[in-house]
């Protein structure tokens, strides 16, 4: 697997940051990207991304948890979703 900043200076100078935003149906991942005029700009915009990114994950998660843990330790009791386990 690979690794690294997924940072790249293109041919017009600007640099463009790569970033995971989410997967499709099939399990691929979509890829969100970020611009800047120099290294440190892309990779701010970047992190900036993923924070919000993350924010919204942990939101929603609170939302869904709120009175609701019968459903989560049905759904997740294994470890995976759909897979049965008791509430």
């Amino acid at each position: 697997m690979r690794t690294g900043s997924n940072i790249r200076q293109r041919a017009d100078g600007r640099f463009e940051a790569r970033y995971t935003k989410a997967r499709d149906e099939r399990g691929r991942i979509i890829y969100g990207y970020c611009y800047g005029k120099t290294y440190e700009e892309a990779a701010g915009k970047r992190e900036a991304a993923l924070m919000a990114q993350s924010v919204v994950r942990e939101m929603n998660l609170l939302i869904l948890g709120a009175g609701s843990q019968p459903f989560f330790h049905a759904v997740f009791a294994d470890g995976c979703c759909g897979q049965g386990g008791t509430a």
